[in-house]
């Protein structure tokens, strides 16, 4: 913690605290931030374990819903650099997922666990599969401040974060949150 304070600007430092007081009251500037993102942030991104009839159990995410509620962990944020702070969250959405089946497995479901499921022919051995799936996400939004905004006087947090300049940083984890319905290797 010491060596991380070090590389934060005194200004920073000084109103993290009233800043995260200002984002647990109104957290709907980190919701837009999120919202407008994780489409195109999530596409692409492969969950293992996914639950799912491919031969390595994984899925790549074609496509995100809006999360439902966002858990973000206030007491966890952090300042980076001389204009940054880091805000850890938490959340659960549904994602569209692409994955291949082996043909001669497919024909052995039944029809309850083909429900939801869209094939389509791949080639002579494996079918591409479609469906949703529920998923648990955890990453780091990175919060760009206007340092020069920052006084007593700064009580809007939308003039203090510039919207426009703050995104994900990183995803860190992605969870399916369904059993495995099929037989799992």
């Amino acid at each position: 913690m010491k060596q991380r304070q070090r590389w934060i600007s005194e200004a920073i430092e000084k109103a993290l605290p009233e800043i995260i007081k200002m984002l647990r009251v109104d957290s709907k500037l980190l919701d837009d931030i999120i919202e407008g993102e994780i489409a195109n942030r999530l596409a692409g991104e492969t969950i293992n374990n996914a639950g799912v009839m491919d031969d390595n159990d994984e899925a790549m995410i074609s496509g995100a819903y809006e999360p439902d509620k966002v858990d973000y962990q206030f007491d966890n944020i952090f300042a980076f650099g001389d204009d940054t702070i880091i805000v850890p969250f938490d959340f659960s959405t549904k994602v569209s997922v692409v994955y291949y089946i082996f043909k001669s497995d497919a024909y052995t479901l039944d029809e309850d666990s083909l429900e939801g499921i869209s094939l389509s022919d791949h080639n002579r051995h494996y079918f591409e599969a479609e469906e949703e799936l529920e998923i648990n996400v955890q990453g780091d939004l990175s919060l760009q401040v206007n340092t020069d905004q920052l006084n007593e006087h700064s009580k809007n947090i939308y003039e203090i974060i510039d919207v426009d300049e703050s995104w994900i940083e990183d995803i860190k984890e992605i969870n399916t949150l369904r059993s495995c319905d099929y037989q799992c290797r």
